[in-house]
């Protein structure tokens, strides 16, 4: 992956990906690091829409990618209202 589009690619592929496992939109990959073994993000996804859609509930999933970006791994990590603010328990891992 030594293009310069290669971070563009993987988030792409991350977002398709992760919505054809989960069934669940993907609002953005929150982080991306490149790792010995391949590539981590973490992904937020829409799990359940609600009206208004500051209800909806966000997920928050860890995504991990071999060298060439396939995805090997992916968990849930926690779940938040939308238009909840973030609490000091949200930050800390």
């Amino acid at each position: 992956m030594a293009s310069k589009n290669s971070m563009v690619q993987i988030v792409k592929g991350i977002k398709e990906d992760l919505r054809i496992v989960t069934g669940f939109e993907v609002l953005s990959v929150v982080s991306l690091n490149r790792v010995e073994e391949g590539w981590e993000a973490r992904v937020e996804v829409t799990e359940l829409k609600r009206v208004p859609d500051t209800q909806d509930l966000v997920g928050l999933y860890e995504v991990t990618l071999d060298s060439e970006g396939n995805m090997t791994s992916w968990d849930r990590l926690s779940s938040r209202i939308k238009g909840a603010p973030l609490g000091f328990a949200d930050i800390v891992e």
